[in-house]
């Protein structure tokens, strides 16, 4: 997720630091992600991370639980609803250039989809 390039885009982009981060895998690199936290950022992973987010002064921790019920599945999709969700495309290739496309996702430090279009005009 946060490799060398990805965390210098992230500077640039909030170079005042960041809110919050949402972790889905630990270790050195996810280590570097915090390091990128301002004071009283937030850090919410899934309980059984391993390595476990190395506590820092100023930045909280939230582990959580999945917890599936109809109750949080209605809660979410009222999230879902009341928020704009924005799809980044990164890149969109003809099917004809599948090669292409899949050379460019195997390059790594893609942010956003990389779409085949199947038919013209669409």
């Amino acid at each position: 997720m946060c490799q060398l390039e990805t965390i210098e885009k992230l500077r640039m982009i909030a170079p005042d630091g960041l809110d919050a981060v949402l972790a889905f895998a630990g270790g050195e690199t996810l280590e570097r992600c915090l390091d990128l936290l301002r004071p009283g950022g937030r850090v919410a992973y899934p309980n059984g991370l391993e390595p476990e987010p190395r506590r820092r002064r100023r930045i909280r921790l939230l582990p959580y639980d999945g917890v599936p019920n109809p109750r949080e599945f209605a809660r979410l999709g009222r999230a879902v609803a009341e928020t704009p969700l924005r799809v980044v495309m990164t890149a969109v290739y003809p099917l004809a250039e599948v090669k292409k496309a899949h050379v460019h996702l195997e390059q790594g430090h893609v942010l956003g989809r990389i779409v085949l279009r199947i038919r013209r005009g669409r």
